[in-house]
């Protein structure tokens, strides 16, 4: 099963696309956290994006950045490619191992190391 992040990032990134919008008008709750001193230290958990989740809009917006993140660094293309190999790995190992496996494999790097990337496009965009 693919994380819901990545679901959710990636049909707001489709949506937003061409909108011209700049990532504070996009993620402006994400930013008010940001600058409260509030910094996400891992990707929403699925259970993030329940109905009744306290910080329901920052899961989307941070679910956009790292969809954005990816792009950013290594074009439309990666992004489609990692969504399908996340896909193709029916959740083997389970849903962490998955997403590990299909970054390293797409981009040449794994769930920590992207994490901490997506987390520095935060501050460099949304401080």
């Amino acid at each position: 099963m693919d994380p819901r992040w990545l679901a959710e990032g990636a049909a707001n990134w489709t949506g937003y696309l061409n909108s011209g919008l700049t990532p504070g008008q996009i993620c402006p709750e994400l930013a008010a956290d940001i600058a409260a001193g509030r910094i996400p230290a891992v990707l929403p958990a699925d259970s993030a994006f329940d109905g009744s989740a306290p910080d329901l809009p920052q899961s989307y917006e941070q679910a956009w950045f790292a969809c954005r993140s990816m792009v950013l660094r290594h074009g439309q293309s990666a992004l489609v490619a990692f969504y399908r190999a996340v896909a193709a790995t029916g959740g083997a190992g389970g849903q962490q191992q998955a997403v590990d496996t299909a970054l390293r494999r797409t981009i040449g790097t794994g769930l920590s190391a992207f994490t901490a990337l997506w987390r520095a496009d935060l501050l460099a965009a949304l401080r």
